[in-house]
């Protein structure tokens, strides 16, 4: 049976990141764009037909964020987490990335280490760059595709830090921490008097069965040091909309942060951002389950392909997550030309490995979420650019 998500929208000329640069680049036509972490999919109706209903108004003047939109979001919480934030506790975001790099600019000073476990999303180390902190690398473990934390070394490595910021669930590894692993982190974090940021947008896209332990459950002691950084766009694909939240449960620091961002004139999200995350949050959870279980069968799809077409590239299947980190050292190509490979070869656009790490020039990141038939055309061309090469 078709399902929805088979639909193919061409996003091409929308101003579209994942596709449009590629045009700006003069890249070969043919060339799939399977990098650029959001989703080839039409969000739920429901918050288009509450997108269309405020268009109906002819007036766009300056907003508030209404008491609607923070109960749908605790309710969600609650629901899905066993977690739930008070309204108060709550400070919108114009997207993750801007809000760790608020908390970065109002927790530490120029100088100070902040502590990221590569490989990992690329804008942590970007954001600590900026801001003229230091950043300190605490790597992940690798063990046969499996990635786990090296915590004595991270407890060397906090002594050396003002902050440290979590990816939860990991992106590109895939990992969803188990609750001791979490436990762990921050222990050592107190231990160390270390402010912990806790990056969790990966959270609702996860596989059947498997649970997320929002940070701040696994400890109640753990609100005092810790900032909850969250957001709707991965879930429901609204990244455009630049929404995203703050939860800091510690009076002190949320006090100190309200007052950082009255200092840089910030006043919280836009009209469409506002009710594009509440409509999703009220009235989309049956689009989240069923864009979940289409996930789940592109994964299982994809990985089935290169273990019995491509041996040579080695993936582990993702915990959580759309995106596939791909371990292409057999191929015995890194950085520019593992690149070069995938888009003058296999004319398929990922992300480079070493972006999120030094180290991993030989590796890929590859966003699934898109429809099957692009998934399978992917591998297809894959696997006939590297046995070329065999």
């Amino acid at each position: 049976m078709k399902s929805k998500f088979d639909q193919n929208i061409d996003r091409r000329n929308t101003h579209c990141a994942k596709w449009d640069i590629l045009m700006e680049e003069n890249l070969d036509p043919k060339v799939l764009p399977m990098w650029v972490a959001d989703m080839d999919f039409k969000v739920p109706e429901e918050v288009l037909e509450a997108l269309k209903k405020r268009l109906e108004h002819p007036i766009f003047g300056y907003t508030r964020t209404p008491d609607s939109y923070f109960e749908a979001l605790i309710q969600w919480y609650k629901k899905h987490y066993d977690f739930e934030p008070k309204e108060e506790e709550i400070i919108p975001a114009p997207g993750v990335v801007p809000g760790i790099n608020q908390l970065i600019r109002c927790f530490t000073e120029i100088g100070d280490g902040i502590v990221i476990q590569t490989p990992v999303y690329h804008q942590f180390q970007e954001q600590i760059n900026q801001t003229r902190r230091k950043v300190v690398v605490n790597p992940l473990i690798c063990e046969n595709g499996h990635y786990k934390m090296d915590y004595d070394h991270l407890d060397e490595q906090l002594k050396k830090a003002k902050m440290m910021i979590l990816c939860s669930p990991h992106n590109p590894v895939g990992r969803l921490w188990k609750k001791e692993e979490l436990q762990k982190v921050g222990d050592l974090c107190k231990k160390h008097q270390v402010l912990l940021i806790s990056d969790e947008i990966h959270q609702d896209i996860r596989r059947k069965g498997k649970k997320h332990f929002v940070f701040n459950t696994v400890d109640p002691s753990f609100k005092e040091f810790t900032f909850l950084c969250t957001a709707p766009n991965k879930t429901f694909n609204i990244a455009g909309f630049k929404t995203a939240n703050t939860m800091i449960q510690n009076p002190k620091l949320r006090k100190k942060m309200e007052e950082f961002l009255e200092s840089i004139a910030y006043k919280g999200h836009t009209i469409f951002g506002n009710i594009a995350q509440e409509s999703a949050y009220r009235y989309g959870e049956k689009w989240w389950r069923e864009m979940n279980e289409y996930i789940d069968e592109n994964i299982a799809e994809v990985l089935g392909y290169f273990k019995e077409h491509i041996p040579e590239i080695r993936i582990q299947s993702p915990e959580a997550g759309y995106l596939l980190w791909l371990d292409c050292s057999k191929l015995g190509l890194t950085g520019e030309e593992l690149q070069q490979f995938f888009i003058e070869e296999a004319k398929v656009r990922l992300n480079q490995g070493q972006v999120f790490g030094e180290e991993y020039g030989d590796h890929m990141r590859m966003n699934i979420a898109t429809t099957r038939a692009r998934c399978m055309k992917a591998c297809e061309q894959i696997r006939k650019a590297v046995e070329k090469r065999r």
